[in-house]
């Protein structure tokens, strides 16, 4: 009773063990290339914003927010993340709408730890 069982799985394995690598190989080559663009549409484009860090912990990240947020507070509801401030410098060259605010927040304390408009300079 168990043999017939067992041989069945056998068989059902030495399929499998052939035929599922030759099916990933087939998907691969059947795979169409993604499309690339050479660049982006010059509407699209933004001048870069240079953003300087006021705070030097590796776990602080760059948000952009059409509201402000005071130094201590939380995030606002609508904060978009830009990306993580290394080197106490980044630019953020995420397609934004004009104004707004770039804020800095530690996800160690929690809280935001500098705010500034967006059209201001940085602080060198």
């Amino acid at each position: 009773m168990i043999r017939p069982l067992r041989q069945c799985h056998r068989g059902a394995f030495v399929l499998l063990s052939i035929a599922l690598p030759a099916l990933v190989i087939l998907a691969f080559r059947a795979r169409t290339a993604s499309a690339q663009i050479e660049a982006l549409p010059a509407g699209l484009l933004r001048a870069e914003r240079p953003f300087e860090s006021s705070g030097n912990h590796a776990d602080v990240l760059l948000y952009w927010s059409p509201q402000s947020a005071a130094v201590g507070e939380s995030l606002p509801s609508k904060s978009l993340l830009l990306g993580t401030v290394r080197n106490q410098s980044t630019t953020a060259t995420a397609l934004l709408p004009d104004g707004g605010y770039l804020l800095e927040y530690s996800l160690a304390t929690g809280e935001v730890q500098s705010s500034r408009s967006q059209d201001e300079e940085p602080v060198q």
